[in-house]
């Protein structure tokens, strides 16, 4: 077989980039408050991640294992895939589902990756040729099995914090946890080349793994960059403020009695103050955070956040029309939103062409 001299590179490369990163992620500093609890946790898990691509790579660099015992390169390059993935993912989901991490689930998972690496090893000791190479690809299956199942309610937790956030916030602060979804799909695509990669030529894992570089740089910074909007997100997915006297769900044929002030505030322009939560609506109607979400939800077919901001744009087109001198910016301000690209964003989507170019064509 032979080794491409990029391979080499790339592959110490790799192994430095992602021990740095490891060691960055176990050591850094983050706030000691409670909240961050849950956050600490992803972080240490996705540092110790890294630190098993950074062991596994790293015996590709001591040890020419590619052209010399192709089979146990396989059995390493599963290996370490498998606890790497798993961790991934049981990092990502820990970020939005606190609860996700418990012992018993750990105990799970820890079981799990010990029964794999010892099987694995074992048929690639005591086995040789076509039965080894078959038991390889057995193990190969059984990774991407356990990777899917991790996929798939990866998204179902992203889906659900999403739809939460967006319940929450009249902003677009579910931005916060888009590079998730980025991430997600980085890993998935890692990981199931992962299992191929196993069992593909030098050149094949060198392109991988300045690819896996980049990917494993850019989720390292968005997960720093996470801690800012950290307390954010999570108010918006496990705080849920109740009124005493408030039915805490909306059954169908109920008239809220908070009706009448809901108009009286639509009419003030209530929806235009900037940073509006669903909790200081609900304060102000006197009722609580999920009988107010699903009365929204159900009356309007929409999100708190596409409610808020349909009225905001709606008011910004009048403003467009009865105050041609004001600017874009100050149209922004006045209806609410927190930046004038994003008001120009959102009214382009909806009425097909930007602010000032309506105002140009409708005056």
């Amino acid at each position: 077989m032979i080794v491409y001299p990029i391979y080499s590179y790339t592959v110490f490369a790799g192994a430095l980039t992602t021990a740095l990163l490891a060691v960055c992620l176990l050591m850094s500093r983050t706030p000691k408050e409670d909240i961050y609890v849950p956050y600490n946790r992803a972080r240490k898990l996705l540092g110790v991640s890294l630190g098993f691509f950074a062991f596994g790579i790293g015996c590709f660099v001591v040890f020419p294992l590619r052209t010399e015992a192709p089979s146990y390169a396989s059995a390493l390059n599963l290996t370490y895939f498998f606890w790497a993935a798993l961790l991934f993912g049981y990092s990502f989901i820990q970020l939005l589902d606190r609860s996700y991490f418990c012992r018993e689930r750990s105990l799970r998972f820890l079981l799990t990756g010990i029964a794999y690496t010892v099987s694995i090893w074992l048929f690639t000791c005591l086995t040789e040729g076509l039965v080894r190479r078959v038991a390889l690809i057995v193990f190969a299956g059984w990774f991407l099995v356990e990777t899917l199942l991790l996929v798939v309610r990866f998204f179902r937790t992203f889906r659900r914090a999403k739809h939460d956030i967006d319940n929450y916030y009249s902003d677009r602060t579910a931005l916060f946890v888009r590079w998730l979804h980025i991430s997600s799909w980085l890993v998935i695509v890692c990981g199931i080349a992962g299992a191929f990669l196993a069992f593909l030529p030098s050149w094949c894992n060198a392109v991988f793994m300045a690819i896996g570089i980049a990917a494993f740089t850019y989720i390292y910074i968005s997960l720093q960059n996470y801690a800012l909007n950290y307390e954010r997100v999570e108010a918006s997915l496990f705080m849920d403020e109740c009124a005493a006297d408030s039915p805490a769900v909306l059954h169908s044929g109920d008239v809220p009695e908070f009706l009448p002030l809901l108009d009286r505030w639509i009419g003030d322009n209530g929806f235009a103050t900037k940073g509006l939560t669903i909790i200081m609506l609900a304060e102000i109607l006197g009722t609580n955070r999920t009988y107010l979400s699903s009365y929204i939800n159900g009356t309007f077919g929409k999100s708190f956040g596409e409610w808020i901001n349909g009225m905001r744009l709606e008011y910004a087109r009048t403003l467009l029309m009865s105050e041609p001198q004001k600017s874009m910016e100050e149209i922004a301000e006045l209806s609410g939103f927190s930046s004038q690209a994003y008001f120009s964003r959102l009214f382009k989507g909806v009425y097909g062409q930007p602010p000032l170019s309506y105002r140009r064509q409708n005056r």
